[in-house]
């Protein structure tokens, strides 16, 4: 929405960077890159109508679950759970 039509026209696509630089084992990686990669596919894959935070938040805790089944050690997942 900030963007004029002729700015907007460059935009390609979407990206989320992680620098690794110190991030030294992968359950640091994934810390640091998951639910990153979730909300960097709402961004990308949904229409701007439907694009909602609440609804996205419900739709992460499925992700979350498939995150604990593969052992993902993830940004905003408790020690305590």
């Amino acid at each position: 929405a900030a963007l004029t039509e002729k700015e907007a026209i460059h935009i390609k696509g979407v990206q989320a960077n992680l620098w690794t630089e110190y991030l030294t084992t992968v359950p640091d990686m994934d810390y640091s890159l998951y639910p990153r990669m979730a909300a960097l596919s709402e961004v990308a894959w949904s229409n701007q109508e439907q694009k909602e935070y609440k609804g996205f938040c419900i739709r992460l805790d499925s992700v979350k679950k498939h995150y604990d089944k593969m052992g993902i050690s993830y940004c905003g997942r408790s020690e305590i759970e």
